[in-house]
């Protein structure tokens, strides 16, 4: 029992800093690798921050942490896509509220894609498969 509330924070943890990494990785993307003036990294963090609470949330009440479910279903894909996309809503929100407007659709854009691929494909379909079989 303990194995599995280990194992259940820590892809709660992980699945979290990929989520903001995704974000991150589209600012880098977008404004390139020397830092801007016009958008700083630590004008889109905050943003980033709220929107991954909200997306854990929805992915905490849709079941995607559930350790007997199949990680490689269409359906836990179709969850997982929906909840990146309630991400890039929040994420989009946020940054509006708290800066007064949208630096770059290209931005949003690329932090939903990056955080549903990263999310759906190399986490949640490989390494937590991986993990779960030889953790039981």
């Amino acid at each position: 029992m303990r194995r599995r509330v280990l194992l259940t924070i820590l892809w709660l943890v992980t699945d979290v800093l990929v989520y903001i990494g995704a974000y991150v990785l589209a600012y880098f993307a977008r404004v390139g690798w020397i830092l801007s003036t016009d958008l700083t990294l630590q004008s889109l963090l905050p943003p980033v921050l709220i929107s991954a609470t909200a997306w854990l949330f929805v992915m905490i009440t849709m079941r995607n942490f559930g350790l007997t479910r199949s990680q490689r279903s269409l359906k836990t894909w179709a969850y997982i896509t929906y909840a990146c996309v309630i991400g890039m809503a929040a994420f989009a929100l946020t940054f509006y509220f708290l800066q007064q407007g949208i630096f770059s659709r290209l931005l949003l854009l690329l932090g939903g894609i990056f955080s549903t691929t990263i999310v759906n494909y190399i986490l949640e379909r490989y390494i937590y498969c991986s993990c779960s079989k030889i953790l039981f």
